[in-house]
């Protein structure tokens, strides 16, 4: 920071005040501006270590700033000290040595004004020097907290991004299982299919002996109308035998099952 500068100029000034004093007995003007442009500097040093600077990225470096500051500050707090002193011990050989002169006296009071003021604001320093140090804390604190909620919010996310990937799994295994069901299913159709052709096949295949059957019945019946009255007799048994063979025809018909029968409609002429 730019305050070193004002910190080493404040520190070299406050260890050649007391030289100056003793050597060339100073006046008094000149011992309020030293103090004042000690003030002014450590004012303004003050001034700049009061920022708080609050972007995380950069708190450690303020951190460390502040500690180097704050030992300065007590090496300064050191030197004022022993500045004060020599000056107390300075005004108590003054107050000694002019005790009947009354512009010394006012001197003196004057001096120890200002070694107040220079307490007062040591004071103060410290009070804001605790001020930092309580805000540098919350403000790790903050973050910490805001830290811990990410996670959190991350976890919480990830979880449902987890169920949400285990839910579309389920969907698909369900998807491809009923496709596997729908797969055997069309595989027993079509073999149900071809049975069933099969089945029509050889019904066709029955009924069309059925009729060559029948055609010859028609045509044997015929042949025995045109026979006498006198041999019937003998017909019978023909058409007994052709009646039989048509039953046997007939009972082809029963080696299909009946649920697998087709249903034609007669064509044939009555007898």
């Amino acid at each position: 920071p730019s305050s070193k500068g004002g910190w080493a100029s404040a520190t070299q000034q406050q260890s050649e005040a007391p030289a100056v004093v003793l050597q060339e007995a100073a006046p008094q003007l000149d011992n309020q501006s030293t103090i004042k442009s000690t003030g002014d500097q450590y004012h303004e040093a003050l001034k700049q270590n009061s920022i708080l600077i609050t972007q995380i990225a950069v708190l450690q470096k303020i951190n460390e700033q502040l500690t180097t500051q704050i030992e300065q500050w007590h090496t300064y707090r050191s030197k004022t000290t022993v500045y004060i002193k020599d000056l107390m011990a300075k005004h108590q050989a003054t107050l000694a040595d002019f005790e009947s002169n009354r512009q010394a006296a006012e001197e003196a009071k004057t001096l120890r004004s200002q070694n107040e003021a220079l307490l007062e604001k040591e004071q103060t320093l410290q009070d804001q020097v605790a001020n930092l140090t309580q805000q540098l804390t919350t403000t790790k604190a903050d973050l910490t907290k805001q830290l811990e909620a990410a996670k959190t919010d991350l976890a919480n996310q990830l979880e449902t991004a987890q169920s949400d990937r285990d839910k579309a799994l389920n969907a698909k295994s369900d998807l491809q299982n009923e496709l596997s069901k729908q797969i055997v299913a069309e595989q027993i159709a079509e073999t149900d299919l071809k049975h069933a052709q099969e089945d029509l096949a050889a019904a066709k295949q029955a009924q069309q002996q059925l009729e060559a059957e029948l055609t010859k019945l028609r045509a044997e019946r015929a042949n025995r109308a045109a026979t006498s009255v006198s041999s019937q007799p003998a017909v019978a048994v023909p058409t007994a035998k052709a009646l039989a063979d048509s039953g046997v025809a007939l009972n082809r018909l029963d080696v299909l099952p009946s649920s697998d029968v087709p249903v034609f409609e007669s064509d044939f002429p009555e007898a």
